[in-house]
């Protein structure tokens, strides 16, 4: 009798095993997507406000922007066209079309002032930097001002 409630916890654990399975998260892939919708402003551009980590190419304050047809002025001035594969935006230099930065987005805070974007950047071919930044949508206007 004692070998048979065994066998029955056992085989009751057993059919309860992919029921628990199903229920985690995919913690791999903590990520956003990058859209067009969300880069392209023609009143608008990006701008770093905070960097962390090992960089060596992006400043604070450097700006970015982009356009509808696949160009761009990036953080880094060989930054010159962009596209955008399974929600990550991958920046290139426009004479070799050489890969430059692979952003992954993080994080994004919408309210009635502020878009804000907390993005991993990682170098690639020669630069193997990685960093994240925290980028903020300006508007064209506003640069004025400054």
């Amino acid at each position: 009798m004692k070998i048979l409630k065994i066998w029955s916890i056992m085989v009751l654990a057993a059919m309860m095993m992919p029921v628990l399975t199903a229920c985690g998260g995919d913690d791999d892939d903590n990520s956003m997507s990058f859209t067009k919708e969300m880069l392209v402003d023609e009143h608008s551009f990006w701008e770093i406000k905070d960097i962390q980590g090992n960089n060596t190419r992006l400043i604070k304050g450097a700006t970015a922007k982009f356009y509808a047809n696949g160009t761009c002025k990036g953080f880094d001035s060989s930054e010159t066209y962009y596209e955008i594969k399974g929600g990550k935006l991958y920046t290139y230099y426009g004479y070799t079309m050489e890969p430059m930065f692979v952003y992954t987005l993080q994080s994004r805070h919408v309210d009635d002032y502020n878009d804000e974007l907390t993005v991993k950047v990682d170098g690639t071919l020669d630069d193997y930097s990685t960093c994240t930044i925290i980028m903020r949508k300006n508007s064209e206007s506003a640069s004025l001002i400054k």
